[in-house]
This record gives C-alpha cells, structure tokens and sequence, in this order.
C-alpha cells in the first residue's frame, strides 16, 4: 500500500494548488490581495473542508503573481503606482518611523488593494494631530 500513501498526498498537493490558483482568479477578478477571503471562497467553491488540504497564504501569493503575469500584466503596473504612494506617505509620516507592510512591502498589489504602513508613537495623540 505505498503507493496508495503516495497518490493520497499527490492528490492533497494537487487539490492545494487548485485552491490556490481558484484563489489567484478570485483575487484577480476583485481587485484585491485580501488572501483569506479568497482561500475561503475557493475552498466553498470547490467543495473541500479538511485543514490539511488548504494551501497556505505563500503558495497563494504565489499563484496570484503568476495569474496576474499570465492574465492582467496592467494590474503589476499598479504595484509602482501605490509604492510610489506609499513612499510620499512615508516621507510624510517620517517623524514615526513609517514601515511599508504586507503584500504591497513584497512587490504585489492589485488595483484595489490597500496599501499598509506600521508607524510607531510616544502617544497616538501625536499621530492623530499630524494626520
């Protein structure tokens, strides 16, 4: 029976990467990098609910930055557009010590995403009078 341990796990990496590249196309299509959304609907989509079969939030990330190379090249045009957002906001947060985050800090975004920054304060008082 080896080889029926063997096709079992082939099987649970194989059905990991059709709910990751189902996650790609339904991030692709919404317009955002909102990963366990889109692992949850893949996972309603097509009909599987055991943990171990899930793909984790890497493997997702990784589909989707070959779907949309494949699928949308116009939406990794947008990546620079909110990083170049994202360092004027920074420029202008300087005084807190402004930290790109998220999916946008590893080169991926998509036309709705938002664009997450860390920053850090003695007091939140001080932030909210600078924003």
């Amino acid at each position: 029976m080896p080889g029926m341990t063997r096709l079992c796990r082939d099987q649970g990496v194989n059905m990991k990467q059709k709910i990751a590249e189902e996650a790609a196309r339904l991030l692709t299509e919404a317009g955002t990098v909102d990963y366990a959304w889109a692992r949850r609907k893949a996972t309603q989509r097509l009909g599987v609910s055991r943990e171990r079969e899930l793909p984790d939030m890497m493997m997702i990330e990784t589909a989707f930055r070959n779907y949309q190379q494949l699928f949308r090249p116009q939406d990794i045009s947008c990546v620079a557009v909110q990083h170049e957002a994202a360092a004027e906001m920074m420029s202008w947060l300087e005084p807190f010590s402004p930290h790109l985050a998220g999916p946008l800090a590893r080169g991926i975004s998509a036309p709705r995403a938002d664009i997450l920054i860390y920053v850090y304060a003695d007091s939140p008082k001080e932030l909210v009078f600078t924003l």
